[in-house]
């Protein structure tokens, strides 16, 4: 797999989490890179799911997660990088889970 783009989803919610990544990894051929907790606004858990994988699956992979997310919970935000840079690779992977 050329692993030359990463996506991104973050919710509230683990639960809403679990939805976008199990809907994003059904759409298309991509794997997650990691899963990052956080507290947010009012104590919010916060949860960002990392893909990667070529540009095509990354994109549909993210449109269905996100849809998913926004079916079940609150997504605050979700995005395509279609080449990403070297480093911000190395620093990604470095802590991959």
């Amino acid at each position: 797999m050329q692993e030359n783009a990463m996506g991104f989803i973050e919710t509230f919610g683990y639960g809403t989490a679990v939805m976008a990544a199990d809907a994003a990894l059904k759409a298309a051929a991509v794997e997650i890179l990691r899963i990052e907790n956080t507290i947010g606004s009012g104590g919010s858990l916060g949860v960002t799911i990392f893909l990667r994988g070529e540009v095509a699956a990354v994109k549909a992979a993210i449109e269905a997660g996100t849809q998913v997310a926004q079916e079940v919970g609150k997504v605050v935000a979700s995005n395509v990088i279609p080449n990403l840079d070297n480093k911000v690779r190395q620093g990604m992977y470095h802590n991959k889970i």
